[in-house]
Formats: C-alpha cells, sequence, structure tokens
C-alpha cells in the first residue's frame, strides 16, 4: 500500500524521511496510518526537511542574538534597572531553550 510519511519513522530498520512515498505492507501502512505518520496514496508532504531545519537554524540563530543581548543589557543596568533586565534576559533564555526542544 503507497502511504506518504508525515513524521520520522522506521520500518524494518530502515529510516523514512518526512515527505517520502513509500509502498509497505497493507497492515504496517494501516497502522501509520492510524497513528498519525502517514496517510495514504503519494501525496506531495510538507516542507522538506532541510527547510525545516534550516528555519529552525535561523530561529535558533536569532534567539541566541537575543539572549546574547540581554545579557550585555544586564551587565549595563544600574540597580534601579537590573531586575527588569534580569527578568528580560530570562524570558529570553526559556524562549531559546523552547527552540532547542
Amino acid at each position: 500500500m503507497k502511504v506518504t510519511i508525515l513524521s520520522p519513522v522506521q520500518h524494518d530498520g530502515k529510516a523514512l524521511d518526512i515527505g517520502a512515498v513509500v509502498d509497505l505492507p497493507k497492515a504496517a501502512a494501516l497502522a501509520l496510518v492510524a497513528c498519525g505518520s502517514a496517510e495514504e496514496g503519494g501525496k506531495a508532504g510538507p516542507a522538506k526537511p532541510d527547510a525545516e531545519a534550516a528555519a529552525k537554524a535561523d530561529a535558533i540563530a536569532a534567539a541566541e542574538k537575543v539572549v546574547t543581548d540581554a545579557h550585555a543589557a544586564v551587565d549595563a543596568a544600574g540597580d534601579a534597572d537590573k531586575a527588569t533586565a534580569q527578568f528580560a534576559l530570562g524570558a529570553a533564555m526559556v524562549a531559546h531553550a523552547n527552540l532547542q526542544d
């Protein structure tokens, strides 16, 4: 049965990439469709993994710059502004960490 892979999976020890159109035994194909990892037919898949990875890398790089800038703001802040700068740094670090997952 022909399916389009929607999330990274392995079948018989072989990695199947997102967007790949593969012909699998009917039971395996139906199991992947049932759990949402594939859809029936040879349809075009989502964005290429390389494009997704590049977009994520760009987002991580931008978040790293925000964290660096926030560190600099904490270092430069006077006593009255230090708590606000530290809060902004914490928020930036959380956003950066969330992109890593």
